[in-house]
């Protein structure tokens, strides 16, 4: 049979199509015998897919995990400083009871000067807790009306403690609350009170 250009295009596409489909080694391949055989690229996307869809839900545990942890710590923060504030404010009224048992404690003393030191120690109990304004001018009234019950000797003032009792300044309205009425001031020079 003579050979003719069309044949021989045939047979060249018939070589190339029998080259690319044949399986194993030397079977018309160009590929060394090691080589693997590519998979089929259908056979890939599903591999690569189950791969994501892993990757996909391991991402999402650990974004859920997180947003969780977050959440927990913010609540048990918010625990924490509520506590701490209750403290803080259990300390400050433990305090403020402390220094108002001691000022009135020395209210009790026999020098005045420690004495005048109890009424300014309440004085400035009142400025920290406005909450225990009515008791401690109540207390102060009380020892003004036991301190003057008698009358100072003639031509003496009553005492200083006596006098910054009555005296308190920016606390006039809790001292006219108080009851001053059985107290004999009539030696008291009251011109800031």
């Amino acid at each position: 049979m003579p050979s003719t250009p069309a044949r021989r295009l045939r047979l060249r596409r018939t070589a190339r199509l029998t080259a690319h489909t044949s399986v194993g080694p030397g079977a018309g391949s160009t590929r060394p015998p090691d080589t693997p055989t590519p998979v089929a690229p259908a056979t890939a996307a599903e591999g690569l897919d189950w791969a994501r869809r892993i990757e996909l839900f391991t991402v999402v545990v650990a974004a859920v995990v997180a947003v969780v942890g977050l959440w927990y710590s913010n609540v048990q923060t918010r625990q924490a400083n509520e506590q701490a504030r209750d403290d803080r404010a259990l300390a400050k009224e433990g305090q403020i009871t402390d220094r108002h048992t001691a000022a009135v404690g020395n209210l009790g003393e026999d020098q005045v000067d420690v004495r005048l030191g109890g009424v300014y120690a309440l004085q400035r109990i009142m400025q920290d807790s406005h909450r225990d304004q009515p008791t401690i001018a109540n207390v102060l009234a009380t020892y003004v009306r036991t301190h003057t019950a008698k009358p100072p000797a003639k031509g003496q003032d009553v005492a200083a403690d006596v006098h910054a009792a009555l005296t308190l300044g920016d606390f006039e309205a809790a001292l006219d609350k108080a009851d001053l009425s059985a107290a004999n001031l009539s030696a008291a020079s009251l011109n800031r009170a």
